[in-house]
């Protein structure tokens, strides 16, 4: 589906507009979001070198449901939807699901901005609600690999809360 993106020139295209990207969040001073688009990019990059990406690792629900609280919905939403897309096509992730994963992050940014409460409880509200959603559509659309995907969710739920709950609060106040 996303096959184009794996092409040489795509990758290299891909990373540089993205370095162009971060250093001009930098410029704005937005370094805070900027480090972390550059750390979820390098955590994209070592799971697909590692061929781990059966652990639910990831960064793009963190960084778009603290950008969402710090910058607002639109913003929030564009982050997470640019970053998801990157976590999917650097490790080669595929299959029917990339159909509602990618969207999910929009109503991501929307959950963070109607959702009250710290970073901590709002973030693991996200991102329960996001590993329902496709554990549900999974069961659904793609119920052979619901096997493989509950480890995953499994796992992403355990590092986003504790992500949530150790640096949560931390990270939104040096982006705001």
């Amino acid at each position: 589906m996303l096959d184009f993106l794996y092409t040489a020139n795509s990758k290299k295209l891909l990373g540089a507009s993205f370095l162009i990207a971060i250093m001009a969040l930098g410029v704005a001073n937005l370094l805070a979001i900027s480090v972390l688009i550059a750390i979820s990019l390098l955590l994209s990059f070592a799971i697909g070198q590692w061929n781990i990406k059966s652990i639910g690792l990831e960064l793009v629900t963190f960084i778009t449901v603290l950008s969402a609280m710090s910058y607002g919905t639109l913003a929030g939403a564009i982050i997470g939807l640019v970053l998801i897309v990157f976590h999917i096509a650097i490790p080669h992730y595929s299959g029917a699901y990339v159909i509602w994963v990618i969207p999910e992050y929009a109503l991501a940014a929307i959950l963070a901005n109607i959702l009250s409460g710290n970073a901590a409880s709002v973030g693991i509200t996200v991102t329960l609600a996001l590993n329902a959603i496709n554990i549900l559509f999974t069961f659904i659309a793609y119920k052979p690999n619901l096997a493989k995907y509950l480890p995953y969710a499994f796992t992403n739920i355990i590092f986003n809360v504790i992500l949530f709950n150790q640096a949560g609060e931390f990270v939104l106040g040096l982006m705001k």
